[in-house]
């Protein structure tokens, strides 16, 4: 495993801890797009990099993954966070039947959690970075880890995965919460973990459980924030395409955390910031083309959100 040389650079304003992976798109009409920037990490550092300068990600890749350097580079995302381990970066093969997405790993699961990272293997470049985004389970010691290694007072989003969103599982999400600021999460997640119920509802439960910020995703309904009593609403902007799903969610929140730090906790900031790279995920296969036409399309999104109080009993499923 060997950590690609790299010209001096300041610590990152923003860390991914996440996984790069390629993936290849089997749509509907047969055709397939293969060989796709792809992963929870990849999607959380672009959706970041619209509205910071310097962000990394720290996960491992293989060596075939030389070529898409540039294209990180194009669209604002440091590469000196990623150590070179075998020969082949993890694949996805995200197939569309019908209604019915399904994601299958290539070559196996075994195969993806082998390139995270812990702490100790962060590279000297993006140790001390001023915030984080972490997409990461019950990785055996991870969270013990990066507690003690995480530079003080850097605010933490954890993008919970829907793998550990069970009942079962809550004294574990509990420790978890008492160490980071913003808890980000989907609908469908937070009906696993906690039953089901109005968006209110859940958010209740998710702050009763430890989360001191909760950003709740609703898909096409937009999204909610809560932090001290509040709730706060804002719904997708006019306009885009959706043509790809894929990523929209890991781009919400790489982009909320960002803002978040950038902005000093303004929670309609960053709802607003992250609801545009939603926006900007989505409208086409993969990434846009580079940084400057993402920011962009970015810029004019965020203009045309708005950020309201949530209206206690709303079902969340309209705009």
């Amino acid at each position: 495993m060997s950590e690609v040389p790299q010209r001096s650079r300041p610590q990152p304003d923003l860390l991914v801890v996440s996984r790069v992976v390629l993936d290849d798109l089997h749509r509907r009409d047969g055709r397939v797009d293969a060989g796709i920037l792809g992963g929870s990490g990849f999607w959380a550092a672009f959706g970041a990099a619209l509205v910071l300068d310097e962000v990394a990600i720290t996960c491992k890749v293989g060596e075939d993954f030389e070529p898409y350097r540039a294209q990180l580079a194009s669209l604002g995302i440091r590469d000196d966070g990623l150590l070179v381990s075998g020969g082949r970066t993890s694949r996805t093969r995200v197939t569309y039947s019908g209604e019915v997405r399904s994601e299958e790993p290539i070559p196996d699961w075994d195969a993806h959690v082998a390139l995270r990272t812990m702490p100790s293997e962060f590279t000297a470049g993006v140790r001390r970075p001023l915030s984080y985004y972490v997409f990461r389970g019950w990785h055996p010691g991870f969270w013990e880890a990066f507690t003690s290694e995480r530079l003080a007072g850097s605010p933490v989003l954890w993008e919970i995965p829907g793998s550990v969103c069970f009942p079962s599982e809550r004294e574990r999400i509990r420790m978890v919460l008492d160490s980071i600021d913003v808890l980000s999460i989907n609908r469908d997640e937070a009906v696993s973990l906690c039953g089901d119920g109005s968006p209110d509802d859940l958010i209740a439960e998710l702050h009763e459980l430890g989360a001191a910020t909760v950003a709740l995703r609703l898909g096409s309904a937009g999204a909610l924030v809560s932090r001290d009593g509040r709730i706060r609403a804002a719904a997708p902007p006019p306009g885009p395409e959706v043509v790809e799903v894929t990523g929209a969610g890991n781009a919400f929140s790489g982009a909320f955390i960002a803002e978040y730090a950038r902005a000093g906790g303004d929670l309609d900031e960053a709802l607003r910031s992250a609801m545009a790279a939603a926006a900007v995920a989505i409208g086409q296969i993969g990434p846009p083309e580079d940084r400057p036409l993402a920011r962009s399309s970015w810029r004019r999104y965020r203009e045309q959100i708005g950020v309201t109080d949530f209206r206690e009993g709303d079902d969340g499923r309209t705009a």
